[in-house]
């Protein structure tokens, strides 16, 4: 109606005044509205874990008794200028002023931000003032901290940061829209993140309601909020719930389930973790050369304010241990005590990082989280060693004690059904069955049809003798 209702729009500008101006009826309302709004920022609050309270607010009316002030200091400063009836900063090399009151008595946001910031650094005693706004305003900004430098407002060694953030697209890349063309709110799009991970855990019969929605919570909310954080933030970036969702890859639920893996492994061994972290390979050499970067990763993200550093840092961490815990053998029988136990107190380094890097950034982890296995029938001869992608597997579930093999001539078909290491994200995972001595699959699924019945699996393997083995896989969907 503002733009459209040239009187209204009047109207509003009049109001703006009044409220400046300190009109006792106007600042009635607008505090009402201001509680209002932030009831409705305080439900989104709570559903991200945020923990803001109404102290932490100061609303842009807080500043109203600064503006005039603002303004005169400016002009005692000299640097203050009339244009056609408006106050205005005009900055070397720039053409467009900052203007800070227009003729008709009213104030802008830049006004405002100056009477911000000049608070912020003179009576909170800032050092370092962050706007984290749309990437769209960064002029805007760079001129207000100019003029705010230039006036004194605030100190030379005061770090103003704009820490600008692109938009989310959907999969035409286009803006986020709802169905008919609105913005999303953030707080629908939570409550259907929320939904999703609801209907995706397996076997709720076992779980009370309360089990079912707490992990679903950490689960949905978790999953939004690292699709956004894992990007640089200046970039736009595509919205899609499948990745957010998945097992593979770059999301916080890869994360999350590689940390529960690793208390499963806790709760199997039961017992005191005390010793020396020894470093009997290269692989074990990378994963604590990589533990020790975290430090420096927290220092880097803080100073560029860029917490994709640390989901980065955090998906090669992940992937790294995901191929220490194949190659490496914790519980294994036959591993030496100071061998399994340099193994275990690598393990919970990597568990406490992994939980310590997520709660950073708001995201909460999950002690058990479990994948819905499904196995892929292969026929293929394999050799003693061999290449083949894509190759073409049939999906479908079993039963977990079901083991059963047959051969025809040179080629064997094994189900390998029993006792084995899931594939995990780094597409890695050990089989041992009668038909093949030792049997290491290496892999990653590159696609998988819209009725889910097969996978293309491109993969390296070798094998001690020529037979057609059958491989385990993993679909995306888990389970607590």
């Amino acid at each position: 109606r503002f733009d459209a209702d040239e009187a209204f729009a009047d109207k509003a500008r009049e109001y703006v005044v009044k409220i400046q101006s300190g009109d006792a009826h106007c600042l009635e309302l607008w505090q009402k509205f201001i509680d209002i709004s932030l009831g409705h920022c305080e439900e989104v609050y709570d559903k991200l874990g945020v923990q803001l309270t109404r102290d932490d607010v100061r609303a842009e009316s807080f500043y109203n008794d600064d503006l005039s002030n603002v303004v005169e200091d400016l002009r005692a400063d000299g640097i203050l200028q009339e244009s056609d009836g408006a106050q205005c900063v005009f900055l070397e090399g720039d053409e467009i002023p900052v203007i800070v009151q227009k003729g008709d008595g009213g104030y802008l946001y830049a006004t405002t931000d100056l009477a911000a910031l000049r608070y912020r650094a003179q009576t909170l005693d800032a050092g370092r003032i962050a706007y984290v706004v749309d990437a769209r305003q960064a002029g805007h900004f760079k001129q207000v901290f100019r003029v705010a430098k230039e006036a004194g407002f605030v100190e030379k060694e005061v770090n103003l940061e704009h820490v600008g953030f692109g938009t989310m697209m959907d999969k035409s890349g286009k803006p986020f829209k709802t169905r008919d063309g609105g913005t999303v709110k953030l707080i629908d799009l939570l409550d259907e993140a929320v939904i999703k991970a609801k209907d995706a855990i397996k076997d709720q019969e076992n779980y009370s309601q309360k089990e079912i929605d707490d992990l679903a919570r950490i689960i949905g909310i978790g999953a939004v909020k690292y699709a956004d954080l894992s990007i640089n933030r200046e970039s736009n970036y595509i919205f899609n719930w499948d990745k957010m969702l998945s097992f593979e890859g770059n999301t916080s639920l890869y994360m999350q389930y590689a940390y529960a893996r690793i208390q499963s492994i806790f709760r199997k061994y039961d017992g005191k973790m005390e010793g020396d972290i020894i470093i009997g390979d290269a692989l074990e050499h990378r994963l604590s050369m990589m533990l020790l970067r975290f430090e420096d990763v927290l220092n880097r993200a803080a100073v560029d304010a860029a917490p994709n550093q640390i989901t980065t840092y955090l998906y090669d961490l992940v992937t790294l241990f995901m191929r220490f815990y194949e190659q490496n053998p914790i519980l294994k029988e036959g591993v030496d005590e100071k061998t399994k136990m340099s193994r275990l107190l690598l393990a919970d380094l990597t568990a406490k990082t992994i939980k310590q890097g997520l709660e950073l950034l708001g995201i909460k982890v999950v002690n058990k989280l479990q994948k819905e296995t499904y196995y892929y029938e292969s026929t293929h001869r394999t050799g003693d060693t061999g290449y083949f992608s894509p190759h073409l597997f049939s999906l479908y579930p079993k039963q977990r004690s079901q083991k059963t093999s047959y051969c025809s001539g040179n080629f064997c078909c094994y189900h390998f059904l029993g006792r084995s290491r899931e594939l995990n994200a780094t597409g890695h995972a050990d089989l041992y069955g009668t038909c093949c001595t030792h049997y290491t699959f290496m892999g990653r699924i590159v696609g998988l049809s819209c009725k889910r019945q097969i996978l293309l699996v491109d993969y390296f393997f070798t094998c001690s003798d020529d037979r057609i083995i059958f491989a385990v896989g993993i679909f995306d969907r888990f389970k607590s």
